[in-house]
């Protein structure tokens, strides 16, 4: 008896609407473990989770991947979704088996057919006469939780009779819900949010799109939770509205919108009474509301139905206690995102003037979560706040996350008018190093100006020395990277190293620091690293804490040598610091572990670049979305791996988000990375754009990584087939011998080399000498590519050309116009000698897609295998 046969429509509740994207798609590993629970004989399922989890929708994957598997037709029985609360056996039953109830004067709760179990063998007998010879069928019961006791009582008889299998779903564990996993064949698993990962699946296929931009993914998961419901409704909706933007694949937000759509609002005003509207627009802008005083604020009536339709729900904190707040992210955004200033002012104000007469005198500083509830209501409703609770709110922030709640008390207690000269400074310097990570440029300016105007008092050597260099060396940063004023910049570092007492140590060391920080934002690398605190031995803990910055700086320089187990080391040891510091230091933690990622790249360990990169994804300590620190990684993994798609996708979205604000100078890697994706596409003239881009120098902590940057350029004109490409390596060999950065020497070279089918002897002297210094196993694959050259190998004969392939650097292909990017990217794998199936992991493509591929770069090419077509890009006779 197959729920279709019977006219009952896959119909979900407002919960499991979102399933058009297969659970086996976007969360298999979900779908496995369902399957394989009720794989036994008579075995039953509970999923329980939160409305819009995708639960009912996993239900059904599950119950049709397990009717499929068997060996013999297995019926399947959708059970329809409650209507409302206790539902009865008439509603739940009737439905799907119309003569269970027939004759009968009253079904309203089941009664009048004896008992309950009796009711049950009749529903069984009636399946059991329907289903096929040997077929044990599988129930889907939706919601269970909602089911009336009878109800409750006949789907427990079901699961316990040993005939069919259940699975059912449920919200909480009550009611039926909590009777049905008292049997001991009935297991219980949870169905929580989607991971970031399982997002990103679920969002590119309900789009249509091959992957989601990295911002608008955070961004997107943020404000739903991961909910599957909440996720789809979403980009849907922004869809409707034009706001979801397509280009190579690759799909993103409208730049600048950070909004909910129309219709979440719509659907809440058509749902809840305006007075209950009102009660939930409070909820949302104080949530999570624990507070006695603030509950009795809320009228209970309103709860009570704001409960019952699941947009309200009481939540177990961090703290232990539980809280009231809305039931999803993007519903409490919906509601505030249209709240006027005056709406919000007035709610903050209540439960501000609410929380103020419930102290009682007493002092909140001691109490972490009530003095940041009081400051945060405060500020929104712009009520005077006593300095101490600011400063305090400030200290309990210094974790790093919250960063623009962290500004707004920094700035708050800038413009208190009982603020001393050094709480003034210590706030001025928070409120500029968050705004540069948030890109809020007024923000910005405001504390640059507040900096100035410490600096300018009478009493300004009254303050610490180490603080009053730091507010020198913050304007120094903000001279350097917003107003590009570098001898300014320079000036105020020597003045500061001729009026700092030699004995002032942590001093002193802030002022070397940000030396070589300077020289490495401009570029001059050789000189930066002469700066740079040796990697051995290690100073004391709050020395560590200053130096940082350097040790971004040293570990940047250490990739580009070639010393790369020395980069991750000194990177690795400075992260520990860093993150037992406070403030600032936490963002030089996720700094850190992204500079592990790029020596992982360039050395050629690209798995360990993987995992260390989406780890970053998933715990950075602080926001690091406005950087484009993350993104390019991403782009750079995906250049080492050779997608260049991917990374051309990567690298655009990231190149344009940081044409708003680039706070640290990282555009010009974007364009970078760019150019070389685009070449390798064969899309010359977006690739020569992007490397004109690129080679338009910017102060920042993209400079640090120049030579980097100039490789990926001269590489991006190999692939481009530039005529003066060998011309511009040279010249990159050149600078990297006088800066000393052996690794970017050797690749320029291999470029010069590989165009020219030959290596002079005083180049390949020159490669002997330096070669060594790199780490292996990149080190000794680019010597043993010089010498297969020398000894007259051709480069696509040469055994150390597929090696550097597996280290992440390619062999250009010929120019030619007859392959779609995707054949290029197959092509250049398969003449490596990368087998199909090996291709079709890489890519995520069948292994018949990829001989499909293959086929046509045969028939365009005039080649018939491998072979050949490796012969064809030796010779370089690819018709253009």
């Amino acid at each position: 008896m197959k729920a279709q046969e019977q006219g009952v429509s896959l119909r979900r509740n407002g919960e499991e609407q979102s399933g058009w994207v297969s659970a086996a798609e976007c969360a298999p590993d979900r779908l496995e473990r369902v399957v394989e629970a009720m794989t036994p004989s008579g075995s039953s399922v509970l999923l329980f989770g939160e409305p819009g989890s995708g639960k009912t929708r996993l239900a059904e994957e599950a119950a049709y991947a397990l009717a499929d598997a068997g060996d013999t037709a297995t019926d399947v029985i959708l059970l329809p979704s409650p209507v409302g609360e206790q539902a009865p056996p008439t509603e739940i039953f009737g439905e799907v088996f119309p003569d269970l109830f027939s004759g009968v004067a009253s079904v309203s709760s089941g009664h009048g057919h004896g008992s309950n179990a009796s009711l049950a063998r009749r529903v069984l007998e009636l399946i059991e006469a329907d289903a096929a010879e040997g077929a044990e069928p599988v129930i889907v019961a939706p919601s269970i939780d909602r089911y009336a006791a009878a109800t409750g009582q006949v789907l427990e008889s079901l699961a316990r009779s040993g005939g069919v299998r259940v699975i059912a779903t449920a919200r909480r564990l009550s009611g039926a819900a909590e009777r049905m996993v008292r049997h001991p064949r009935v297991q219980r698993i949870g169905v929580g949010p989607l991971t970031h990962a399982e997002a990103a699946v679920l969002l590119s296929r309900l789009l249509e799109g091959e992957r989601v931009e990295f911002e608008t993914l955070r961004r997107w998961y943020a404000i739903t939770g991961g909910n599957v419901h909440s996720l789809s409704v979403l980009a849907l909706a922004l869809d409707r509205q034009g706001l979801v933007k397509r280009d190579r694949g690759m799909l993103w937000e409208e730049t600048g919108y950070d909004g909910v759509p129309e219709e979440f609002f719509a659907y809440l005003s058509d749902t809840c009474t305006a007075d209950e509207l009102l009660t939930l627009e409070a909820v949302a802008l104080a949530e999570p509301v624990s507070e006695t005083v603030l509950l009795k604020n809320l009228n209970t009536e309103h709860l009570a139905s704001l409960q019952s339709l699941g947009f309200v729900v009481a939540r177990r904190q961090p703290t232990g206690e539980t809280a009231l707040t809305v039931s999803h992210p993007l519903l409490a955004q919906a509601l505030t995102s249209r709240l006027l200033q005056t709406q919000r002012m007035r709610i903050s104000e209540d439960f501000y003037q609410a929380l103020l007469s419930d102290l009682g005198g007493e002092d909140p500083t001691g109490s972490p979560q009530r003095l940041l509830r009081l400051v945060s209501l405060g500020l929104e409703a712009m009520q005077p706040m006593p300095l101490t609770w600011l400063t305090g709110a400030l200290a309990y922030l210094s974790g790093g996350r919250d960063l623009k709640f962290s500004m707004r008390v920094a700035l708050a207690i800038a413009a208190h008018p009982e603020a001393s000269p050094r709480e003034v400074a210590v706030a001025a310097s928070r409120a500029s190093q968050s705004s540069r990570l948030l890109g809020d440029r007024d923000a910005l300016l405001s504390s640059a100006e507040v900096i100035r105007g410490v600096l300018r008092r009478d009493d300004v050597d009254d303050l610490p020395p180490a603080l009053r260099v730091s507010l020198h060396l913050e304007l120094v940063t903000h001279l350097t990277l917003d107003q590009e004023q570098y001898g300014q910049a320079f000036q105020i570092i020597s003045r500061l190293d001729q009026e700092v007492d030699a004995d002032d140590e942590l001093s002193r060391e802030m002022i070397v620091t940000a030396r070589a920080q300077l020289f490495g934002r401009t570029g001059q690398l050789s000189r930066a690293m002469r700066e740079c605190p040796a990697i051995e031995p290690l100073g004391r803990m709050q020395l560590e804490w200053v130096r940082g910055n350097a040790r971004v700086m040293s570990a940047l320089v250490l990739v580009q040598q070639g010393r790369f187990g020395d980069a991750i080391q000194v990177a690795d040891e400075a992260r520990m610091f860093a993150v037992l510091g406070e403030r600032a230091q936490h963002h030089v933690a996720d700094l850190l572990t992204l500079v592990t990622c790029v020596a992982h790249l360039f050395s050629g360990a690209t798995e360990a670049a993987r995992e260390t990169i989406e780890g970053l994804q998933q715990r950075a300590i602080t926001d690091l979305n406005q950087t484009g620190f993350i993104e390019n990684g991403l782009a750079m993994l995906a250049l080492n791996d050779g997608k260049w798609r991917e990374a051309a996708q990567r690298a655009a979205r990231v190149r344009d988000r940081l044409a708003k604000h680039d706070g640290f100078g990282m555009r010009p890697l974007s364009a970078a990375i760019l150019a070389l994706a685009d070449a390798a596409l064969g899309e010359r003239e977006s690739a020569r754009r992007a490397i004109r881009a690129a080679e338009v120098a910017q102060p920042g902590t993209g400079q640090m990584i120049r030579g980097l940057v100039r490789l990926l350029t001269v590489e991006a004109r190999q692939w481009n087939g530039d005529p003066d490409a060998g011309d511009h390596a040279a010249r990159l060999a050149a600078w990297a011998a006088a800066e000393s950065l052996p690794l970017v020497e050797l690749r320029a070279l291999r470029v010069v080399a590989t165009a020219e089918g030959r290596i002079e002897q005083a180049q390949l002297s020159r490669v002997r000498a330096i070669a060594p210094g790199v780490d292996a196993p990149m080190g000794d694959a680019l010597l043993a590519y010089f010498e297969e050259i020398a000894a007259g190998t051709p480069a696509w004969e040469s055994p150390a050309t597929r090696l550097l392939a597996d280290l992440g650097v390619w062999l250009p292909l010929p120019r030619t116009s007859l392959l779609s990017a995707r054949e290029r990217e197959i092509a250049l794998h398969a003449a490596l000698g990368y087998s199909s199936r090996w291709i079709a992991e890489r890519f995520h493509l069948s292994t018949r897609t990829v001989e499909t591929h293959l086929r046509h770069v045969f028939t365009k090419l005039g080649t018939t295998n491998r072979d050949e077509l490796r012969a064809f890009f030796r010779n370089g006779r690819v018709p253009a």
